[in-house]
C-alpha cells in the first residue's frame, strides 16, 4: 500500500507571530507568567489577585460604576492610572468634544459624559507615589517629606551604619570608600525602585504636587489627553472615534518602545461598543503591547444592547456596589465595615493571551482563578482594600452593642 509523507515545515505567519511575541518580554512594568502571556499591574495588589497576577497585554478590563457610589470604580481607575505614570508607561485618554456651531448651544456641564473637565479631574486626583517618597528619603532627601510619611523615610540599616562609619573614622582614604559605598546603594535602591511591579499610593495625596516638588515632568505631559471632535451631524461618529484612537497607538508605538495603557473614560456605550471590537482586533492582530481600561457608567444609556456587546468583549467586567443606596434593604452588621462591594462578573483572559503569546493561567489553573465572586471593599483615608467575605467570630459579632 503506497503512502506519501509530507515533510513538515514551519509557517511564516507563525514564525512572524512568535517573534512579535518575543519583543513584548522585557518591557518596563511588565512581567511574564504560565503560557507565555506577558503581564502589567493594575495598581492595586489585591486586583492582580483577582485577575491572577495583573492585566495581561491585549486584554480590556471593564468597571461599571455604582449610581449612588462612584467614588469606589473612580479609585480603581486612579491606581491604575497612577501606576502607568509610575512605569513610564503611554497613558492616552480620548476626550469627545462636540462641534457646535452656535456659541448659546455650546455647555461646560461636568455631568457630560467623556469630556475634558471630566478627565481634568481624573488626572488632578491621582494618588501620591509611596515608593518615590522612600527612595527620596534613602537618598538622603528627608525635608521633601511630609511628617506623616515618617514610616517610610527612615533609613536602612545599612545606611546607617556607613554614616556612622564615615563619621567616626574620617580620613581621605575612607572618606572615599564611603562615599562609594554610598553610591553603590544608591544604584542598587535605583535599580531595586526601577524593577517594582506594582507600586504603592497613598489616597490622600496627590501625585501632581508630588511631581511639582521632585522636579519631574508635568502630569499634563505624562496624561495624555487629545481631543475628538463629534459632530452631531456626522453620520458614522464611531468610525472617526476609532481611527483617531488608532492613530494616537500607531505614534506612541513608534515613538517609543513601552506599554500603552489606553483608558476609555465616561464614553457613549452605543459608540463604545463598536469601537472597542475593533480596537482590540488590531492590537491583537499587530501584538501592540496595550491594556485597555474601560469605565461605565451603565445608568446613564437605555440600549441593554450596547452594555451586553460591551460585556461580552471584555475580558474582565468588574462591577462596584457601594452600601449609600441600601437604604431600605442595609447590609447586615458583619459588613458594617466595609463601604461596598466587587463583583467580578467576569475573568476571562484566555482570547487576549491566546492572541498576544499563549494561554492565561488563571483560566488553565482552577486554583489559580478568583477565590470568590464577590468581595468587600474596605476604604480608608489612604488606601483601598478587597477583602473576601466571611463570617467573622462570634466574639466580633456585635449586633447595636450587644454580642448575638
Amino acid at each position: 500500500m503506497a503512502t506519501t509523507f509530507k515533510r513538515r515545515t514551519t509557517n511564516k505567519a507563525t514564525a512572524a507571530s512568535a517573534a512579535k511575541r518575543t519583543s513584548l518580554v522585557g518591557l518596563p512594568g511588565t512581567k511574564p507568567c504560565f503560557g507565555g502571556a506577558t503581564q502589567t499591574s493594575s495598581g492595586l495588589r489585591d486586583l492582580d489577585a483577582i485577575l491572577g497576577g495583573g492585566h495581561p497585554l491585549g486584554s480590556a478590563i471593564l468597571v461599571e460604576e455604582d449610581r449612588w457610589t462612584n467614588s469606589l470604580a473612580s479609585t480603581i481607575v486612579r491606581y491604575w492610572c497612577a501606576e502607568a505614570v509610575a512605569q513610564n508607561h503611554h497613558l492616552l485618554v480620548p476626550a469627545l468634544e462636540e462641534e457646535s456651531t452656535n456659541p448659546f448651544l455650546s455647555t461646560d456641564d461636568d455631568s457630560a459624559t467623556g469630556n475634558r473637565s471630566d478627565i481634568d479631574n481624573l488626572r488632578d486626583s491621582l494618588p501620591r507615589n509611596l515608593h518615590w517618597d522612600k527612595q527620596h528619603a534613602a537618598q538622603g532627601d528627608e525635608h521633601d517629606v511630609k511628617a506623616w510619611e515618617a514610616p517610610l523615610t527612615e533609613a536602612t540599616p545599612n545606611q546607617e551604619e556607613l554614616d556612622e562609619f564615615d563619621e567616626e573614622e574620617g580620613g581621605d582614604m575612607i572618606t572615599e570608600l564611603g562615599s562609594s559605598k554610598n553610591i553603590n546603594t544608591q544604584q542598587t535602591q535605583q535599580n531595586q525602585s526601577s524593577n517594582i511591579y506594582c507600586h504603592s499610593y497613598d489616597l490622600s495625596g496627590r501625585l501632581s504636587q508630588q511631581l511639582e516638588r521632585m522636579g519631574k515632568p508635568n502630569l499634563e505631559q505624562l496624561f495624555h489627553t487629545f481631543p475628538i471632535q463629534q459632530s452631531m451631524d456626522q453620520p458614522f461618529p464611531s468610525r472617526r472615534i476609532y481611527q483617531a484612537i488608532l492613530t494616537r497607538l500607531q505614534e506612541c508605538r513608534s515613538n517609543n518602545r513601552a506599554v500603552i495603557r489606553l483608558l476609555l473614560h465616561h464614553l457613549d456605550p452605543e459608540i463604545l461598543c463598536k469601537v472597542l471590537p475593533l480596537l482590540l482586533a488590531q492590537i491583537r492582530l499587530q501584538h501592540v503591547p496595550v491594556v485597555v481600561l474601560v469605565c461605565l457608567q451603565p445608568w446613564k444609556s437605555t440600549c441593554t444592547k450596547a452594555k451586553t456587546i460591551l460585556r461580552r468583549h471584555a475580558d474582565v467586567v468588574l462591577q462596584t456596589e457601594g452600601f449609600s443606596g441600601r437604604s431600605h434593604f442595609p447590609p447586615p452588621s458583619e459588613l458594617r465595615h466595609l463601604q461596598g462591594l466587587l463583583l467580578p462578573r467576569k475573568v476571562s483572559t484566555a482570547t487576549a493571551a491566546t492572541a498576544i503569546g499563549g494561554g492565561h493561567y488563571a483560566d488553565i489553573t482552577v486554583g489559580k482563578r478568583p477565590n470568590s465572586n464577590i468581595f468587600g471593599i474596605k476604604r480608608d483615608r489612604r488606601k483601598l482594600h478587597t477583602v473576601l467575605l466571611h463570617i467573622p467570630p462570634q466574639e466580633q459579632i456585635m449586633d447595636e452593642g450587644r454580642p448575638l
